[in-house]
């Protein structure tokens, strides 16, 4: 994806659309894809946490079935790339929380 820095632009229009974002405005691109980059490491959240990650994710209309495809996402200038989820990795995206009591010795 490229022309993210619309998402930190306060006033202005690109292609006959307005932004009006700005830094850490929950609307914003960019902001929707750190949401996504925790989902991505659901794994590694407290239930509770992942709870209020899905329901941001949800107030930011990006489902939990969409942002399940992502394997990766990388943030670079003005770019964000990322890679679909291939079948054969989703077993280690789907583990539950690995810091359950279950696993605490």
């Amino acid at each position: 994806m490229e022309d993210v820095e619309t998402s930190y632009w306060i006033s202005g229009d690109i292609y006959g659309y307005p932004t009006r974002y700005g830094l850490h405005n929950r609307w914003s691109a960019i902001e929707v894809l750190k949401l996504a980059v925790d989902y991505l490491n659901r794994s590694c959240l407290s239930p509770d946490d992942c709870s209020m990650v899905e329901y941001l994710m949800a107030m930011a209309s990006l489902s939990p079935s969409t942002a399940g495809q992502i394997s990766t996402l990388t943030f670079a200038q003005n770019c964000v790339i990322h890679t679909k989820v291939l079948e054969r990795d989703r077993p280690y995206l789907e583990r539950p929380y690995i810091h359950s009591a279950k696993t605490v010795r």
